[in-house]
């Protein structure tokens, strides 16, 4: 069984540095590119870095990359 964390106790911060953490592990564990990832969900590269540093973009970004990595 996974562990549940109650996210109520996490910052904003740290849950966009959770989210970034796991598009950056998918991807790893895909064996995808940031070049390669941000072309299929037609954002720019510096975006997913952002991303997966746990900084603020947008939500429809956001979703663009979850569905390529098939996580949504």
């Amino acid at each position: 069984m996974k562990n549940i964390v109650n996210i109520n106790s996490f910052s904003d911060k740290a849950i966009l540095q959770k989210i970034g953490f796991f598009v950056q592990q998918t991807r790893i564990k895909e064996n995808i590119t940031q070049d390669e990832l941000a072309y299929q969900a037609a954002i720019s590269r510096p975006t997913l870095s952002s991303l997966e540093r746990g900084e603020n973009i947008s939500l429809s970004n956001l979703i663009k990359v979850l569905r390529i990595l098939n996580v949504l």
